[in-house]
């Protein structure tokens, strides 16, 4: 899993991509949870919620107005549990 990117502007946003995981190639069904300022944000690797298309499998999370993630959980498919 890495951070691959933010919004310029104090935009404060997140990405973070869970590809390459021992579960499956692009991390899909990981649920990812994200402790910033006072907020615990939660999102989960989706696919096949497009027609004709694909899905963004990166989590993105706004974070308003805070300006450092506490901490970061990752429960992959498999049943692992990685904190950072």
């Amino acid at each position: 899993m890495r951070i691959i990117g933010s919004l310029p502007d104090n935009w404060n946003v997140v990405f973070l991509w869970t590809g390459r995981s021992k579960s499956n190639r692009d991390g899909i069904g990981a649920k990812i949870t994200v402790k910033a300022g006072a907020r615990v944000l939660v999102d989960e690797v989706r696919s096949g919620s497009s027609y004709v298309s694909n899905s963004d499998v990166r989590a993105h999370f706004g974070l308003g107005s805070a300006t450092k993630i506490e901490w970061v959980q990752v429960r992959w498919p498999s049943g692992l549990v990685r904190a950072l």
